[in-house]
């Protein structure tokens, strides 16, 4: 089994108690790693994404999605300023979680501070391009003080995807079709 362990700055990957990779990353702190976990086997098929925050990057979020596998790793910017696709209002915003949905791709929660709001953007690791996927921004009650972090957590066997633990936020598809068609 993988395992991804988050520092401030370093990143190391485990594979049955011995190291496979190792970064440091001096000064540029790693916010959330990822593990894609096939269905029939209990080790990462395709490594592990993990979400980067660089001086550039919007307070609390990360602007960069790393990709680091047994042999290979890729680096992709984020953009800061994205469109809602519903409304083509400008977005704002850094990634504050991630999981995968399928070997190519990855879903992103975005934090936009200014409108208070969180999306879901879909993240193709293979192109380096995102976007945000229709009707998935929402506002949520922030408690006082309480950090702006929403984990994501998808499956497709279940057709769910949840944001945020303790937000209360779920999208339920009835059908793989209608997962398939959100995602799309």
């Amino acid at each position: 089994m993988w395992l991804a362990t988050k520092h401030p700055d370093r990143i190391l990957l485990w594979h049955h108690g011995k190291i496979i990779r190792w970064y440091t990353l001096p000064g540029v702190p790693v916010m959330l790693a990822g593990a894609d976990f096939s269905q029939t086997s209990s080790s990462p098929a395709n490594g592990v994404v993990v979400l980067v925050s660089s001086p550039d990057a919007i307070p609390g979020t990360a602007d960069t999605v790393m990709q680091v596998s047994r042999k290979s790793d890729s680096w992709h910017k984020l953009p800061l300023t994205w469109t809602i696709p519903s409304t083509n209002l400008p977005f704002m915003a850094g990634a504050t979680g991630v999981d995968w949905v399928s070997s190519r791709y990855v879903l992103l929660t975005l934090w936009d501070s200014g409108l208070q709001q969180v999306a879901i953007a879909k993240f193709n690791l293979v192109t380096g391009r995102a976007k945000i996927l229709p009707h998935s921004n929402f506002r949520p009650q922030l408690l006082r003080a309480q950090p702006p972090r929403f984990p994501l957590a998808a499956t497709k066997m279940q057709n769910l995807i949840v944001v945020g633990q303790g937000y209360g936020l779920a999208f339920y598809f009835r059908s793989s079709l209608m997962w398939n068609r959100f995602i799309k």
